[in-house]
């Protein structure tokens, strides 16, 4: 599934919660049951990390392009556990949910 077809937006932090520099992409959560899902993405090649002052932990990512984008690790969301790489979502151990059209 691409990653544009979760209906992806930029946001920015709530309250200040996450770390300065950081950007936020809300998808829906590729299990497709009708959740979102927040990711704290750091600059493009800047290592993954959990800042020290909020604890959250910011994922790596390739680019903020969502057509290309490759995030590192692996996302687990406790209903979805996978990774998203060159722009789509690939799951671990077993097949993609179908998106309704």
């Amino acid at each position: 599934m691409k990653l544009t077809d979760l209906n992806p937006v930029w946001t920015t932090p709530l309250g200040g919660r996450e770390p300065n520099g950081v950007r936020i992409l809300v998808i829906d959560c590729p299990c497709l049951r009708g959740h979102r899902r927040r990711i704290p993405l750091g600059q493009p090649g800047m290592s993954s990390f959990t800042d020290g002052d909020t604890g959250v932990y910011v994922w790596q990512c390739s680019s903020y392009d969502l057509a290309s984008m490759t995030l590192y690790p692996s996302l687990d969301f406790g209903c979805w556990h996978g990774h998203m790489k060159n722009g789509a979502t690939i799951r671990v151990g077993g097949t993609e949910p179908v998106k309704p059209s």
